[in-house]
C-alpha cells in the first residue's frame, strides 16, 4: 500500500491510498487538521476510507496498554495461585510472601474491571 499527500483545488490536503487490490480511496481533510494530525500529534483513526479524528484514542490506548500489563502480571504469578492451593490441601503453612500477592492479583484484577468499563464508556 502507499500512501500520498497532495492538495486539492481549494488548498485542502488529500491524504492517497493506493491499495493494489481496493483500488484507490481518497481522504479530503482541511488544513487545520491535516496541522492537528502530522504536527501536534492529535490521534486520529481511519474507519473505513474516512480519516477521524479522536480524541478518545490515546486515552483508549493507554487504557489498554495497562489492561495488557496486569494481565501479564496476572499470568505471571498464577503458579503461585496453584501453590497456594497445595499448601492449603496438604495443611503446610502459606509462606507469607505469597499473601501479598494474592492481595495484589485481586487489585489488578479490579483494576482491569474499571478500565474495561471505563474503555465501554467511550
Amino acid at each position: 500500500m502507499e500512501i500520498g499527500i497532495n492538495l486539492n483545488e481549494k488548498n485542502q490536503v488529500i491524504v492517497v491510498f493506493d491499495d493494489s487490490i481496493n483500488g484507490e480511496a481518497r481522504v479530503e481533510i482541511s488544513d487545520e487538521v491535516f496541522d492537528n494530525i502530522f504536527n501536534k500529534s492529535i490521534p486520529y483513526l481511519f474507519q473505513g476510507e474516512e480519516l477521524v479524528i479522536d480524541e478518545n484514542k490515546q486515552f483508549y490506548d493507554i487504557k489498554f496498554n495497562q489492561i495488557v500489563e496486569l494481565k501479564k502480571k496476572l499470568s505471571d504469578t498464577d503458579y503461585i495461585v496453584t501453590k497456594t492451593m497445595e499448601y492449603q490441601i496438604t495443611g503446610k503453612p502459606i509462606p507469607q510472601e505469597y499473601n501479598q500477592i494474592m492481595v495484589d492479583r485481586d487489585s489488578w484484577r479490579e483494576q482491569i474491571n474499571t478500565f474495561q468499563n471505563e474503555m465501554e464508556e467511550l
